[in-house]
């Protein structure tokens, strides 16, 4: 019983029994509403099947349901591969006003004044062009085997979000993470981290002082980039590639001061964006590889191949171990290119989330505006006739393909990033995930350089249990541990 252990879920019991009266009967819908998922049979799954609760909802409500939430509002879900398209190309659904009622006051942007979307992508591009991208990426990599012991790590997972924020620092801000100012960034950053306050209890019981303490710190992340853009502003050249300083030039005022807030949103935004699942699906993939010897080879194997075709081979051990990949050979790395979209597919509890700015229909059924509307990614990714035996992780698997130029079938990943509307990992239709390409960046090259030079082997050998959780990707309930052994001269 996992989930009795969860915040969320003992907030979700106390609302419960707070809440007999809606737990004793399900309305009966208008018409033309969807059935009503009653909470009790939720609240039930949630505690004692929380791993295939969407899926099983799914097939006895799909397409459309809804859900009274006491002392809330009423969430409409839409489950499966129908409902993909739907959910993903209709313009009334708004993605951004989604995100700011999740994050509500614990953001900068509570009230989505400021879309940063457009921003992070032309960011993204400008950081993909740059010749040192993966050489800043493979540094931070050096900088953290420094800190294992007899080159073992006991919480991976914790060692790769420090990781991710680093390069994130150095790669999009030009910020060096050992110096003052990006230390305090990295101590200020995950306190402000929404999931996280979202899952406390504070965030419940204490809410407007943890209101108080974002704002504080809201206010210090701005005075803080607003001071280094000010500092390296003056002696920048229009070819500089600090990014920092490009993204303050986009905000520059007729006065010639920089929008501080812009700056500020644009910082967290791409923070965050860049984090969270980039983080937690490189670690799974480096444990997977770790537990499974089979799949460490193949994928040792492609980056033995993909370095020989060098003008000038890397044919040695000692040469590979040492190689820096160019964006071109990232994108030549197509089984790690599975890997990544497979695990995500396998590893992805979230519920995606959009408010519903007009009234919308689907089949028979009405979507009422002014209300969240919800698409629970296990409901299509787990779905047994997309997938069979969806929970085994597979990277050769043949997914359905459900896209707008009349295929049938695609492997994992192919369609391009977001393509195939049976496979929702980085992001579909009228909001793709605009970091994607980045994101990818980053994890091949940090997982090609630590697979090149080490074998993994996991601590106690089995892959780590899977705590009750609502978004992202699943992490350990528990620390994991891996060994490096770094690979023979051959």
């Amino acid at each position: 019983m996992d989930a009795l252990s969860s915040l969320p879920a003992v907030i979700a019991l106390a609302l419960a029994f707070a809440s007999a009266a809606w737990l004793g009967s399900t309305p009966q819908p208008a018409p033309n509403q969807p059935p009503h998922i009653p909470l009790t049979r939720l609240l039930w799954l949630l505690f004692t099947d929380h791993r295939s609760m969407w899926v099983k909802l799914g097939a006895e409500y799909a397409p459309v349901a809804q859900l009274r939430i006491p002392f809330f509002t009423t969430v409409y879900f839409v489950f499966g591969p129908e409902t993909s398209q739907f959910y993903h190309r209709e313009k009334s659904l708004n993605f951004l006003k989604g995100i700011s009622r999740i994050t509500g006051p614990f953001s900068p942007d509570p009230e989505s004044k400021y879309n940063a979307t457009r921003d992070i992508g032309e960011n993204v591009n400008r950081m993909l062009v740059d010749p040192k991208l993966t050489a800043h990426m493979v540094d931070e990599v050096k900088k953290m085997e420094t800190r294992w012991k007899d080159g073992v790590t006991d919480d991976l997972f914790g060692d790769i979000f420090s990781l991710v924020m680093k390069i994130n620092l150095r790669c999009v801000y030009s910020i060096d993470s050992n110096t003052p100012d990006g230390a305090r960034i990295l101590s200020l950053v995950p306190q402000v981290d929404p999931e996280k306050i979202a899952m406390s209890g504070r965030a419940y019981y204490n809410r407007s002082a943890v209101i108080k303490e974002c704002a504080e710190i809201f206010e210090e992340l701005k005075s803080l980039f607003s001071r280094l853009y000010y500092e390296r502003a003056p002696t920048s050249t229009p070819q500089t590639t600090d990014g920092l300083v490009i993204m303050g030039n986009k905000f520059r005022q007729p006065d010639g001061q920089v929008d501080d807030f812009k700056l500020l949103h644009l910082c967290w935004s791409f923070l965050f964006a860049a984090q969270v699942n980039t983080f937690a699906n490189m670690s799974w993939v480096l444990t997977r590889i770790a537990h499974d010897p089979i799949l460490a080879k193949r994928v040792y194997e492609e980056q033995v191949a993909i370095f020989s075709k060098r003008a000038t081979p890397v044919t040695s051990s000692a040469s590979l171990r040492v190689a820096i990949p160019t964006v071109q050979e990232l994108g030549e790395m197509h089984f790690l290119d599975r890997v990544l979209v497979e695990n995500i597919r396998v590893s992805g509890p979230g519920v995606s989330m959009r408010w519903v700015d007009s009234d919308l229909s689907f089949g028979p059924y009405a979507i009422p505006k002014d209300h969240m509307l919800a698409f629970p990614h296990p409901a299509m990714h787990w779905n047994e006739r997309l997938y069979p035996d969806p929970l085994t992780f597979d990277p050769d698997r043949v997914t359905p393909y459900a896209g707008l130029d009349g295929k049938e079938s695609a492997g994992a990943g192919e369609g391009g990033l977001h393509g195939n509307y049976n496979s929702a990992v980085w992001g579909l239709g009228r909001h793709p995930c605009v970091g994607a390409r980045f994101a990818l960046a980053e994890m091949k090259t940090v997982i090609s350089t630590l697979v090149r030079k080490y074998e993994l082997h996991l601590h106690g050998g089995q892959l780590p249990a899977l705590p009750f959780q609502m978004s992202s990707l699943y992490k350990p309930k528990s620390k994991v541990g891996v060994r490096f052994v770094e690979r023979r001269d051959t």
